[in-house]
């Protein structure tokens, strides 16, 4: 499987019998199922996108009605 770093944004390739383990990037030594929210940008979303994860998106714009009744 292929996940990218939420930090550094290096894609990076575990095997799926090791999905279980505490996985850290290859590049900057982040943990890389850490949990954290991230914003992401139109840069940084191509790559989160190329993950093999799931990847879950929450668009938001400060003159949007609906966006700030959710928030």
């Amino acid at each position: 499987m292929n996940t990218v770093c939420t930090h550094c944004q290096a894609i990076n390739r575990i095997p799926d019998d090791r999905i279980e383990d505490a996985a850290k990037c290859g590049r900057c030594g982040h943990d890389l199922f850490d949990g954290e929210v991230i914003n992401a940008t139109g840069e940084t979303l191509d790559k989160l996108l190329k993950d093999d994860l799931p990847v879950v998106i929450d668009f938001w714009a400060p003159w949007c009605g609906p966006c700030r009744n959710f928030a």
